[in-house]
């Protein structure tokens, strides 16, 4: 099922949030994987890890997707994660979040 991790809230991939502005007027979360000093562009940020760590990122990933969704946002954006070791079973869980997007 491509869609089976999908949270309500529609998700978007990004390659890195400093560089999106999100569409004014919308609540828009992210759930960060680089960014720091955020928080004042989005109406909530969730880090999957401060320190960078997969294994940290991957026990926190559920539980902030939901967190979010919960937040009746508009757009929830994800950062990537580096698609090495359990980095690409988070980014293959975030496409199917996504559906593609």
């Amino acid at each position: 099922m491509a869609t089976h991790y999908a949270p309500q809230t529609p998700l978007r991939l990004i390659e890195n949030a400093k560089l999106f502005s999100p569409p004014e007027g919308q609540r828009v979360g992210l759930l960060a994987w680089r960014s720091a000093q955020t928080e004042g562009h989005y109406t909530a940020v969730r880090r999957l890890s401060d320190r960078q760590h997969l294994g940290e990122a991957a026990t926190n990933l559920f539980r902030y997707l939901r967190e979010l969704d919960a937040l009746e946002l508009d757009l929830i954006l994800a950062e990537h994660v580096p698609e090495q070791g359990l980095g690409a079973a988070i980014m293959d869980r975030l496409r199917r979040a996504s559906g593609g997007r």
